[in-house]
């Protein structure tokens, strides 16, 4: 079989349209001759007799910036990447060079549309394949030189799949990800030789958080911990505290190698790593304990509202979270000079049956909360709970919202989902004058025209004690 393609003259044809036809004819070819399809020519004829003249195609291609185009468009050919050539195997739509293509039909300029099966050999110059990379990544202009492709190196970059230009986020996402993970670990393997260096007594206070077991529900008990927990005190896992007793210490020559700044000045603000825990005092401990718990995180612009459900403690025992003579007495000889604790000592008295008694109580209990109803900080309404018993043996507990006034048990506290909570010491009402303390429910009285306690609409004294509730 021949095939005899014949054109006596093509000055008025299109290089584009020559080029479409010369593609047809090599299809036609590699079908009437198999050994066409492995060497590109027919048998008996050299490589070099069947090559010619490859055309090239010069564009330019540019983007406002990277965040409006992160990619040019190109899909490469997957298997001629492994060969380090860049050959299209695909066009992304609405990029840059689909727009470039769109326009050059438009205007009947077919010779420059970029076709599948080009290949890439020069980016602003550069004909390396690194460089061409970097190019299209890095900048926003790019004058780009193409070779035309046969119909067979079409079919080629078809068939070898296809894979998307990098702008370079995902390695520099990667890149961060790497060092970000070696940073934690220098972090931790030198938080741990810090913590083995401590003496004894400080490793304990100052040691790895003990976390309990729980049933995965939140408990006071656990804000409590994570208040008093140690923390380090870091900066993406650099160092953030400054201490005056360690920047008067000469650098480590290892750490400030290649500083160009003088060594004093490397001195005076050198950094290091630091924990710090935060406890209760015990001469600071008020007879009524206020808890906030932060329901509130800011969102943006907005505030959000945690539903998060937290169980309050009817009796709450935060001697854990104290900070003990002995302990105090352990920290002094480890305190840096200039410092003074001198304000916090206890004042020394001998131990009688009257000084344990006056002892500062370390146990309180619930005897109010106060409720946030709503979903927006700036809105909402609240409920108060409160306790007008003299203790939890003996309790009377009333919810109170704006008017209303009704008697509910404990359980219907609990259930609640407390914004503030109120706790007293324990014993702290029975202690006080008999005078100062109403256990009795108030009764109907008819010329206030008060309901029964169960349910009542009252005016002047509990709308008092909501607003005192409320705050």
């Amino acid at each position: 079989m021949g095939i005899e393609a014949r054109c006596s003259n093509l000055s008025g044809i299109p290089e584009r349209v020559q080029t479409l036809v010369g593609r047809i004819i090599v299809r036609a070819l590699q079908k009437a001759d198999p050994s066409f399809a492995e060497t590109g020519a027919p048998e008996g004829e050299t490589q070099a007799d069947a090559e010619e003249e490859v055309p090239t195609v010069e564009i330019e291609l540019s983007r406002s910036s990277k965040r409006s185009a992160p990619a040019w468009g190109f899909k490469w050919s997957e298997a001629k990447l492994e060969e380090e050539v860049f050959v299209i195997n695909a066009i992304s739509e609405d990029t840059p060079l689909d727009k470039w293509n769109l326009k050059c039909r438009a205007m009947g300029d077919d010779e420059r549309v970029i076709c599948v099966g080009d290949m890439l050999v020069e980016v602003n110059g550069e004909t390396s394949m690194k460089e061409m990379r970097k190019s299209l990544k890095s900048v926003d202009r790019v004058q780009l030189c193409f070779k035309r492709g046969s119909a067979t190196a079409a079919g080629e970059a078809v068939r070898g799949g296809c894979r998307g230009e990098s702008d370079g986020e995902a390695e520099r996402r990667a890149e961060q990800a790497t060092r970000r993970e070696q940073l934690r670990q220098e972090f931790c393997n030198s938080a741990t030789k810090c913590h083995e260096a401590l003496p004894e007594f400080l490793r304990e206070i100052f040691g790895p958080e003990k976390t309990p077991e729980t049933n995965g529900h939140l408990r006071l008990d656990d804000c409590l911990r994570r208040f008093s927990v140690v923390e380090a005190l870091e900066d993406e896992y650099q160092p953030s505290y400054q201490c005056a007793s360690c920047s008067t210490r000469p650098a480590d020559p290892a750490a400030t190698t290649g500083n160009s700044r003088s060594s004093s000045s490397s001195t005076a603000k050198r950094k290091t790593y630091a924990s710090r825990r935060l406890w209760l005092w015990q001469l600071d401990l008020p007879p009524l304990l206020t808890l906030q718990l932060k329901r509130f995180r800011r969102y943006f612009s907005k505030f959000e509202k945690s539903t998060a459900s937290i169980s309050l403690p009817t009796e709450l025992d935060i001697s854990d979270y104290v900070l003990t003579e002995p302990q105090l007495a352990g920290i002094r000889p480890f305190l840096v000079e200039g410092q003074d604790l001198g304000n916090l000592a206890i004042p020394s008295q001998p131990e009688t049956a009257d000084s344990v008694a006056n002892a500062t109580p370390l146990r309180y209990e619930l005897y109010g909360i106060c409720v946030h109803q709503g979903n927006s900080m700036q809105s909402g309404h609240y409920v108060a709970y409160v306790n007008g018993g003299p203790s939890l043996e003996k309790e009377s507990w009333f919810g109170i919202s704006d008017a209303r006034l009704w008697k509910c048990g404990r359980d219907e506290v609990l259930k609640a989902e407390a914004y503030i909570a109120f706790y007293r010491q324990e014993g702290l009402v029975s202690s006080m004058p008999p005078a100062a303390v109403d256990t009795s429910p108030e009764e109907p009285d008819e010329k206030s025209g008060a309901a029964n306690a169960d349910e009542t609409e009252v005016e002047g004294d509990a709308d008092n004690e909501a607003d005192e509730a409320h705050e």
